[in-house]
């Protein structure tokens, strides 16, 4: 017996003015799963069908003011508070060889924003956040007893999710430029990134437990500008190298928690970018000790990445297009050349001379063997197709 797996997918998205959508499929089929061993209880197949998800755009919940105008505080306040919702619904199946499973899950969630504009060095937000989550879940087959007999079964979950947390940062961008004018290079600019957040969980009966919690973030980058070979020939022009050396810290506060555990581990991540066309970068990941002010965790990851072309030899040479030997003896101008600068003097001269089989007669009449020349072209296109059969009719001609 040969034991597989089959897996299917299918997925759909759709982005609206006002929404995004997404639809998913899957099937994971496992094929020779069944056996006669009841303990096993292998699984056959898990598929959900479908998954659906939609998230909203954002508004404010006051339109901005015609002409730039300014309004009250209130109003000021409305302007720049952001709503945001999104919803989620899935139906998941799956068969094991005893019994199987079938669940339904939805959930949504709705957001405030205030992200008012920025007070002196200082960007400020605060929000609150709500979600509900409901899940049924049914489980119907046979299972084994404490005697190994098979016992038949129908049991139904049903659970509730809700949460509400309300939360508030502060932070600040600071710049500096330093001129240097050490050989090539001409100047450094670090820019100091810091931040804190709070958040806050209330007790939601059993659904909920209360808690709070402070974050800190602090990032450090480097630019630099130097000078360097041009584009275009050898002369020194002025270039920038943006993400030098990035390096932010980041970690949390906890003042529920026990006194020796309410600050958590330091998680410092050090970039480091000598290139301009990132084709060599090294990262640095370190987990610092709080309490005891030690490294306990480092992972290093670095890359080189190579660009260009290779000459595989093609040959690119473009041929020659080939003449006829019997063009060469006509001498002079090309024969369609000739006549059609003939028909051109005839007609600027016969103006209003009529058309139809006229017109054919004083062309044969203007140019003896001309009107031979097209029949006998027509006549060996037809026949032979188009070949030196137009040249003989010319030179016979």
């Amino acid at each position: 017996m040969v034991s597989g797996q089959l897996k299917s997918t299918a997925f759909i998205s759709r982005n609206f003015t006002f929404a995004s959508s997404s639809l998913n499929l899957d099937r994971d089929e496992r094929t020779n799963a069944r056996d006669d061993d009841p303990t096993t209880n292998k699984l056959i197949y898990n598929m959900t069908l479908p998954s659906l998800t939609l998230s909203f755009q954002q508004f404010t919940l006051m339109p901005a003011a015609p002409g730039g105008r300014r309004g009250n505080t209130f109003s000021d306040i409305l302007r720049n508070t952001y709503f945001g919702q999104s919803y989620a619904f899935s139906n998941t199946r799956s068969e094991r060889e005893l019994d199987k499973t079938r669940s339904y899950s939805a959930s949504g969630s709705w957001k405030l924003d205030l992200r008012p504009p920025r007070i002196w060095i200082l960007n400020l937000s605060a929000g609150t956040s709500a979600s509900h989550r409901w899940v049924s879940v049914r489980n119907w087959g046979d299972m084994l007893d404490s005697n190994d007999q098979l016992v038949p079964f129908d049991a139904e979950t049903q659970t509730t999710t809700p949460s509400f947390a309300l939360n508030a940062s502060a932070g600040t961008t600071l710049y500096g430029i330093f001129n240097l004018g050490l050989g090539r290079l001409e100047a450094l600019r670090h820019t100091l990134r810091f931040n804190t957040s709070y958040s806050w969980r209330p007790n939601i009966g059993q659904k909920q437990v209360k808690s709070e919690s402070y974050g800190f973030s602090l990032g450090n980058r480097f630019d630099m500008k130097y000078l360097g070979i041009g584009d275009d020939d050898s002369t020194l022009v002025s270039k920038k190298l943006d993400g030098l050396i990035d390096w932010s810290l980041n970690t949390s506060y906890n003042p529920d928690a026990p006194t020796e555990s309410r600050w958590a581990n330091v998680g410092s991540t050090l970039n480091f970018r000598p290139s301009s066309n990132r084709a060599l970068n090294f990262k640095v990941n370190n987990t610092i000790d709080p309490y005891a002010w030690r490294v306990i965790f480092t992972q290093i990851n670095y890359g080189f990445n190579l660009q260009g072309r290779i000459n595989t030899g093609a040959n690119t040479e473009t041929q020659a297009d080939e003449r006829s030997d019997a063009i060469d003896r006509l001498g002079g101008q090309p024969p369609e050349h000739f006549l059609w600068r003939r028909l051109h003097r005839f007609r600027a001269g016969k103006r209003g001379s009529g058309s139809g089989p006229h017109r054919r007669r004083s062309l044969s009449a203007l140019a003896p063997g001309g009107q031979f020349l097209l029949q006998s072209s027509r006549r060996h296109r037809r026949e032979h197709g188009q070949g030196q059969s137009d040249l003989h009719g010319l030179r016979d001609a």
